[in-house]
């Protein structure tokens, strides 16, 4: 595998993450800010009661520790 080659069909897994160096995402200052500002907003909001609709399930994934499937139900 060639890291400084571009293959859309090569088989690595798929990760949530903006990289770094020269291979880092453009948009991540800005994903960052609207991610702070989700959870601020999150923070002041009164929360709803939530529960797992149906069991998580875990991805065998490093070096992240992802969801395969995590199903929220949210209610009063």
């Amino acid at each position: 595998m060639d890291p400084d080659r571009f293959d859309p069909a090569r088989a690595a897994p798929r990760t949530l993450v903006f990289g770094g160096g020269v291979h880092h995402c453009p948009g991540m200052n800005s994903a960052r800010m609207e991610i702070a500002a989700v959870l601020m907003a999150m923070a002041h909001a009164p929360a709803p009661r939530a529960a797992f609709a149906e069991e998580p399930v875990r991805r065998r994934s490093m070096p992240l520790r992802d969801f395969a499937s995590l199903t929220v139900r949210l209610g009063d």
